[in-house]
């Protein structure tokens, strides 16, 4: 068995896990009381915002597919809801859907969660650190065709807390599905929580 088919498969059921987790134990939790030992992704209601995820930009550790350039300007918008954990306030889980520009210049639909923790504040700015899943429909190659691609990876996040703007920088490793060569994927994205 070749490391391509061993690695995505656990990739991608870990990726769903988390999105599934997460999207169920937000909506089963409405009260306000401690959520029962099992709901531990269970929200604060009275916490729940919403953000507007806007164009982000990014860079290829590997700079070329095919001998063209990735595409690193992602325009495109998105949403996210944003909440507290009620069994441990400090962290915050954030569940999104956008659609971007992705690295071979399509549009790509993108479905993430995310949970991250308080590091501190300092001069009215707020800065978060955590994990971030999800889930892509985006091309594997210039030509296509489209298929779904977990992905995983460390997030900080760092927001202005008077303006209510951020800036979300997430690190994927990634395999070409076509060459087996590893790389990496930087990723930085606008926010702005209403």
């Amino acid at each position: 068995m070749d490391m391509k088919t061993a690695f995505t498969p656990l990739r991608a059921k870990l990726a769903i896990a988390v999105l599934l987790s997460a999207t169920i134990f937000t909506h089963a939790v409405q009260a306000e009381e401690a959520p029962a030992s099992g709901f531990w992704l269970a929200v604060e209601p009275s916490t729940v915002s919403y953000a507007l995820t806007g164009p982000a930009v990014s860079r290829h550790q590997r700079r070329t597919s095919a001998n063209r350039p990735y595409n690193e300007n992602n325009i495109g918008l998105g949403l996210e809801q944003r909440a507290d954990l009620l069994a441990a306030p400090q962290w915050e889980r954030a569940v999104g859907a956008s659609v971007l520009k992705d690295s071979y210049n399509a549009a790509a639909v993108f479905a993430t969660v995310a949970l991250t923790r308080e590091v501190g504040t300092a001069f009215g700015m707020e800065l978060r650190a955590g994990v971030v899943a999800g889930l892509a429909y985006k091309y594997w190659s210039w030509n296509g065709p489209r298929h779904l691609t977990p992905y995983l990876g460390p997030t900080v996040t760092l927001r202005h807390l008077a303006s209510k703007l951020g800036l979300n920088l997430v690190y994927i490793y990634r395999t070409n599905f076509r060459s087996d060569k590893g790389s990496g994927l930087l990723i930085l994205q606008t926010s702005y929580e209403f």
